[in-house]
């Protein structure tokens, strides 16, 4: 049991860093299907929705609150839909009144995106970033264990022999 714990590390590692590349896949395959599939309108945002409170280093510790468009558009069919975007920012990236381009599948057009490169694909890159580092990093840990053998001792790492 003890030469198995020094492989949960990496094991975590490597099993977390896909999941964020299946999760990233997810949203990347979505997307791609809203871009075959979508049709275009104008929208208004009628509203900034303040965000929960998040700490702003550039601003020495003081919160700040993030802003997330609500977007009213009309489709084809004259139904109105109300979409409130995926992505909050400070500073708004939008102000009340502002038209903005909008892509919706006609089958669901509550899951509509802002026709811009945050909206459509922020998620998909941000998983696939952090999962690449943290999978790299458990399968390079993972090797090194393997390979070497390293093991933790009050001292410092040894290859396991004595």
């Amino acid at each position: 049991m003890d030469s198995f714990r020094g492989y949960l590390g990496p094991l975590a590692f490597l099993a977390v860093g896909i999941a964020f590349l299946g999760g990233a896949g997810y949203y990347w395959k979505q997307t791609d299907a809203l871009l075959k599939n979508a049709v275009e309108a104008t929208g208004e945002v009628i509203l900034m929705r303040e965000e929960d409170r998040h700490i702003q280093p550039q601003h020495r510790g003081e919160a700040e609150e993030t802003y997330r468009p609500v977007i009213l558009f009309i489709t084809r069919e004259g139904r109105r839909v109300r979409y409130e975007s995926i992505v909050s920012s400070y500073p708004p990236r939008y102000s009340a009144g502002d038209k903005v381009r909008i892509l919706y599948d006609p089958d669901r057009p509550e899951e509509a995106r802002i026709d811009d490169f945050t909206d459509l694909w922020l998620r998909p890159i941000f998983l696939a970033g952090v999962g690449l580092i943290l999978a790299v990093f458990g399968a390079a840990s993972l090797h090194t264990h393997i390979k070497y053998g390293w093991e933790r001792t009050r001292r410092g790492y040894y290859r396991g022999e004595q």
